[in-house]
């Protein structure tokens, strides 16, 4: 499904990766997730949801410095 959402200009520019907090009280858990969806999604998509599209939001919002 994330994929399909990733191949829309559209959506794509709007989804953000996150974890809940739990998980990084599981030790070991985000890590694998992190890597298992960078694998499912390909690494440009992963930092476009992890790197790019924050950075965006955050600019958008006066939250960060261009």
């Amino acid at each position: 499904m994330l994929n399909l959402l990733l191949m829309d200009p559209k959506v794509s520019s709007k989804i953000l990766f996150g974890s809940d907090f739990y998980m990084a009280k599981i030790e070991g858990k985000e890590f694998k997730f992190s890597i298992a969806l960078r694998t499912a999604i390909g690494e440009e998509n992963f930092k476009k949801i992890a790197v790019y599209n924050p950075l965006k939001y955050l600019k958008q919002n006066g939250l960060a410095n261009s």
